[in-house]
């Protein structure tokens, strides 16, 4: 089991790190910090509801000093438009350490361990619909089931979050979830709508809608800690599913979490693995069909395209992750445990309904909350 799936080793790496930088933490809290400029990163990449805010905050808002901080040196490279620093070189350092305004969508990794403790203001995104049971309302949170253990973790998830000036979130359900899952208060949780949401995403989105001659199957699981994903990948590779996806001149491309790592491989020329590191934004666009199973985006592609669930261990997930009460009905109705349940549903069109509202002027919103603090 690799060291990011043992939650036991993450929660005493997490703790390590921040005592060792805590001096750092504290003392660069002295110095003087601009409300003009807001630093943005992500742990996966350039990508999610922190590059549209980004990107939109480049055209429209030259108040602002927008700045992005990579995880590696190398992803740089494949950046253009704006300004991309290495959180570990100097003027990462220096735009850490002067910054008023961070603005993360998962947690402390999406910028730097560098951010001084006091006198900042974070404010959190988020990065997916919740369709999965987050923070303190699933199982998988805690290291373990001890009292003691369960205690710790919760009282450090909650002071984890109250360092946030505001939570965004999409909805009043998307409210009432986060709000429960990171023990928020309610005027901590902003309704602005997310910008992964946005009705000009919507209209991006069908503008890259690939040619109907070239049908794709766009695979994108969610992160499991055990087996899960490779046991799946052998269904989805396997003759029957292979044999279907040649009789409709389908070609399934599977995109992994960053997180995930298999060692399958695929002989069908109708199989294609898209490599580590690319963006899944354009194949999102560009796919015909969506397939994952517990992945929040379902949710983002169902703007555009049918969406089917698929995986082998639904009620394993429900038990030890937890899916949230809106969306069960959802998985009882829709899940499909093999590849031949998957291609019956494909067949006959059997999609899985995740009916979300679409908001308009979501950065604008965001923003406008930011500058008000």
């Amino acid at each position: 089991m690799s060291f990011l799936k043992n939650s036991k080793f993450r929660l005493i790496f997490q703790i390590s790190r921040l005592l060792a930088l805590y001096p750092v933490n504290l003392l660069s809290s002295l110095l003087p910090s601009s409300s003009n400029i807001w630093v943005f990163g992500h742990v996966h990449g350039y990508t999610d509801n922190s590059k549209i805010l980004f990107e939109f905050i480049q055209k429209n808002n030259p108040e602002i000093n927008a700045v992005w901080l990579t995880q590696t040196r190398g992803a740089i490279d494949s950046l253009t438009d704006g300004k991309f620093y290495y959180k570990f070189s100097l003027k990462g350092i220096y735009y850490t350490f002067i910054a008023k305004n961070f603005i993360y969508a998962t947690g402390s990794s999406d910028i730097s361990p560098l951010v001084p403790l006091y006198g900042r203001h974070l404010y959190q995104l988020w990065h997916g619909w919740p369709i999965k049971k987050l923070g303190v309302t699933s199982p998988e949170t805690y290291p373990s089931p001890a009292p003691l253990a369960k205690m710790l973790m919760t009282k450090l998830l909650a002071k984890k979050f109250k360092q946030y000036k505001l939570v965004f979130c999409h909805d009043s359900i998307t409210k009432d979830i986060l709000t429960e899952a990171f023990l928020l208060n309610a005027e901590q949780c902003s309704v602005t709508g997310w910008p992964r949401f946005d009705h000009k995403r919507k209209i991006e989105l069908e503008s890259k809608t690939n040619n109907k001659n070239c049908l794709t199957i766009l695979y994108a699981p969610t992160w499991h800690t055990d087996e899960t994903t490779s046991k799946n990948l052998q269904d989805l590779t396997s003759p029957k599913f292979i044999t279907f996806l040649e009789k409709h001149n389908y070609q399934l491309l599977i995109k992994l979490h960053p997180l995930e790592k298999v060692t399958n491989t695929f002989k069908s020329k109708n199989i294609k693995l898209i490599k580590d590191g690319e963006a899944i934004e354009q194949y999102l666009a560009q796919s015909t069909i969506f397939i994952s199973d517990f992945s929040s985006l379902l949710v983002d592609a169902s703007i555009t395209k049918p969406v089917y669930l698929f995986g082998t261990n639904l009620d394993d997930y429900k038990l030890n992750r937890g899916i949230n009460s809106q969306y069960i009905q959802v998985y009882n109705d829709s899940f499909n445990h093999n590849a031949e349940q998957l291609i019956n549903a494909i067949e006959s069109n059997s999609v899985a309904d995740f009916s979300v509202s679409l908001e308009t002027n979501t950065c604008s919103r965001i923003i406008d909350k930011i500058k008000l603090i």
